[in-house]
């Protein structure tokens, strides 16, 4: 219940949105104050709009007299309280826009996701090339590795080697050769 009177005051109409779709109530109060309330009170047309199609219910805040002082400012909450027939009108236009941005924000979603996954790749392949390049260093120049190279690093990549060529000797294990390299 918390996001929903925040994201009326900010005026964040897709998050309103998302927050009712998600089963916020639009007549809950949070510490005393209306979502319908604070949209009229910082005159946000579109979520005003959002909550009454949202279900909304403007009787528990039109005797509020911030409510009505906001309402003076805005003809269009004004309108939007009053006058179904324009509400009517107003709404269907909103509702498109929420929904257009809810796919604009899966696609943003999406290739966010992927841009991701490739930086992760490349990642991982900088990671491996530079364990295989410091594993060949390791055991073509032991010495010079040893006064290079951290030795609890030298003692890491020892472990990984030996656990990779374990695995390796373990591969060739399973397969038993003939003379002649075939397997059996």
């Amino acid at each position: 219940m918390q996001g929903l009177v925040p994201a009326c005051a900010n005026g964040d109409l897709f998050k309103v949105a998302k927050l009712m779709d998600g089963g916020e109530d639009p007549n809950a109060a949070f510490v005393g104050v209306l979502p319908l309330q604070t949209a009229i009170e910082e005159g946000h047309v579109d979520v005003v709009a959002m909550l009454l199609y949202k279900g909304a219910e403007k009787q528990l805040v039109r005797h509020k007299s911030t409510v009505k002082l906001a309402e003076a400012k805005n003809a269009v909450i004004t309108q939007l309280l009053d006058d179904e027939a324009f509400r009517a009108k107003y709404q269907p236009g909103l509702v498109e826009r929420v929904e257009a941005a809810g796919v604009k924000a899966k696609e943003i979603q999406a290739a966010y996701d992927q841009k991701m996954k490739l930086v992760l790749i490349f990642l991982l392949t900088a990671l491996m090339i530079t364990f295989l390049a410091l594993s060949a260093f390791v055991r073509t120049d032991p010495d010079a590795a040893a006064k290079a190279l951290p030795k609890k690093l030298i003692e890491l990549i020892h472990s990984a080697l030996s656990v990779v060529m374990g695995i390796h000797q373990n591969n060739d294990q399973s397969h038993p050769k003939v003379p002649g390299g075939q397997e059996l």
